[in-house]
């Protein structure tokens, strides 16, 4: 049985590479998974997506974070 991303309709059930990192999510229209792409957002310093990110009215990631000092 197919589980998809409820955002951009990847398959995230288990074998498909993308079972691991999925996550459980509702968006008022639909329940089930985000796969990990749709989970991450772009840093606003180095435009890179990810999970691990700071909101200080920017997103920034860990490593931005890590080599601003900005914590």
């Amino acid at each position: 049985m197919m589980e998809l991303c409820i955002e951009c309709k990847k398959d995230t059930s288990l074998g498909t590479g993308n079972f691991i990192n999925r996550s459980s999510s509702d968006n008022g229209n639909a329940e089930g998974f985000l796969c990990i792409d749709c989970q991450s957002l772009e840093c606003d310093r180095c435009h890179k997506k990810t999970t691990e990110y700071q909101l200080d009215g920017d997103v920034l990631c860990m490593e931005c974070i890590a080599t601003t000092g900005d914590i």
